[in-house]
């Protein structure tokens, strides 16, 4: 995935990164350089990412909902 602008389009580029790795299980590399951050506040939500592996409200809970339903629903292989 390629983030050209990061700036508040960052959290829905996120997100977008979240549904394609965990949901529909797409290999990905996530490859993030010093000129590609636009300000603090992005580096909290890639210091979340890393840390934890979650960004606190990335997703409401409505989303979350959807989410870990069609997550359960995919069979393991």
């Amino acid at each position: 995935m390629v983030m050209d602008t990061m700036d508040k389009n960052s959290e829905v580029n996120l997100a977008s990164l979240y549904i394609k790795t965990g949901a529909k299980n797409m290999p990905t590399v996530f490859l993030l350089t010093d000129a590609q951050v636009p300000d603090e506040c992005f580096l909290v939500l890639i210091n979340d990412l890393v840390a934890s592996g979650e960004v606190p409200d990335l997703f409401s809970d409505e989303d979350m909902k959807v989410i870990v339903a069609g997550v359960r629903k995919e069979p393991w292989a």
